[in-house]
């Protein structure tokens, strides 16, 4: 598939974390953010109308869905975003706009307190232990153990913070720990 300059290239997935990444890039960005973010993979599914563009109106009668790469939530300001990880030859695509207005739509509709952020490569800074974490992750990574463990996994399995699964998602989503 081409598009403007960017060909796409099928991504390596890799494990971390309890934690599904469709591509390397991804789990570098999680190794930056992990120490200082909380974080879930995929949180949600934004539908689209193909033909106006828009967020359905009423029932989803025919729609197309996009699921932003990660909601994250700053571990002490609390701030979040809804992030798009992507290539940097990717960094002016046209769907890019149209993710921005949907996420932007979406946050405004359901009254979150998101930011949408798209993050490219070459913003993603590594320091030489997440570094060297990466390394190691990237080499104990067969594309056996791929299909061992589920698909559906977004919680990353050491979020540490005393919660179920169920609350740290809630927490992220909202921005205030239940109750």
């Amino acid at each position: 598939m081409h598009t403007r300059n960017y060909t796409y290239i099928k991504a390596s997935p890799v494990w971390y974390n309890g934690c599904y990444f469709h591509s390397k890039q991804e789990l570098k960005f999680a190794l930056s953010i992990e120490e200082t973010y909380h974080y879930i993979r995929e949180p949600i599914y934004i539908p689209f109308d193909p033909h106006t563009k828009l967020l359905p109106e009423s029932h989803w009668s025919y729609v197309h869905f996009y699921v932003p790469d990660f909601l994250i939530r700053h571990k002490q300001a609390n701030k979040a975003f809804l992030v798009e990880i992507k290539p940097d030859d990717f960094a002016d695509h046209k769907s890019l706009a149209l993710r921005k207005k949907l996420v932007q739509q979406f946050i405004c509709r359901k009254e979150f307190d998101w930011q949408y952020k798209l993050v490219n490569e070459n913003e993603i800074q590594l320091t030489e232990n997440q570094f060297l974490k990466y390394l190691k992750i990237c080499n104990i990574t067969n594309e056996s153990s791929v299909y061992i463990r589920s698909y559906y996994t977004i919680v990353p399995t050491n979020h540490q913070t005393g919660l179920t699964n169920r609350d740290y998602v809630s927490f992220l989503m909202n921005g205030f720990p239940p109750v």
